[in-house]
């Protein structure tokens, strides 16, 4: 009989405690959530954890529960879609996995990655190129000098002078590092100084016989 009285006296002691209000969450990944709703909105559901009703609120996305039951029974269905998989914002004990993508797509978007990196460093090369390349002047102007006393004669410079690339002391690139260690920037780099001598080589031969040709005329000759 005493003992029956110290376990009741226990049951109405400890009543408000087992009697607290408890709404179950249902999420679409079979994972069940004992909570306290605080509200159901548009994009998520907040909550706190009925264990710790005094604790911080948690949100979980609307779109990954199924349903929520509360304490009275009442059993809301949510319009979510069961076939989006997206991480809870806050409650890190009820996350869910992202679907992975697949080696192939990893593989597409590293290429495309790759495609526009590449793309930019050789527009880069070009760009930088016109800007700082210049000492093509000595081969210029040695195929000019040379064309303006004989043309033929100057067909020499300007074959050597335009089929020999640049040295790289005098391509004048203002980024070493770049230049090391970017391959496709080096050799858009090069390839644009290269262009631009071979240019301005022949262009000063142009004008070594338009020189010449100007004269002939001029002198009746």
């Amino acid at each position: 009989m005493a003992q029956r009285l110290v376990l009741i006296m226990v049951y109405m002691l400890f009543k408000p405690i087992f009697g607290i209000a408890q709404d179950t969450i249902y999420r679409f990944n079979g994972d069940t959530i004992s909570a306290k709703i605080i509200a159901v909105n548009i994009d998520d559901i907040k909550y706190k954890r009925s264990s710790d009703s005094t604790g911080p609120t948690y949100t979980v996305l609307r779109s990954t529960v199924k349903s929520i039951v509360y304490n009275n029974g009442a059993r809301l269905l949510i319009d979510g879609n069961s076939g989006e998989a997206i991480p809870v914002v806050i409650d890190s004990s009820a996350l869910t996995s992202n679907p992975q993508p697949s080696q192939m797509e990893l593989e597409k978007a590293d290429s495309g990655y790759r495609e526009i990196d590449e793309s930019q460093s050789y527009l880069a090369g070009q760009q930088d190129a016109k800007a700082h390349y210049k000492k093509y002047k000595k081969a210029a102007l040695l195929t000019l000098s040379i064309s303006l006393v004989s043309p033929l004669v100057g067909l020499v410079p300007a074959f050597i002078c335009s089929l020999k690339s640049p040295a790289e002391k005098n391509l004048d690139y203002p980024d070493k590092h770049k230049m090391a260690n970017n391959k496709v920037y080096a050799k858009s780099y090069l390839k644009a100084a290269d262009k631009i001598k071979q240019n301005k080589v022949w262009m000063a031969w142009v004008a070594g016989l338009g020189v010449n040709y100007g004269l002939f005329i001029l002198l009746g000759l």
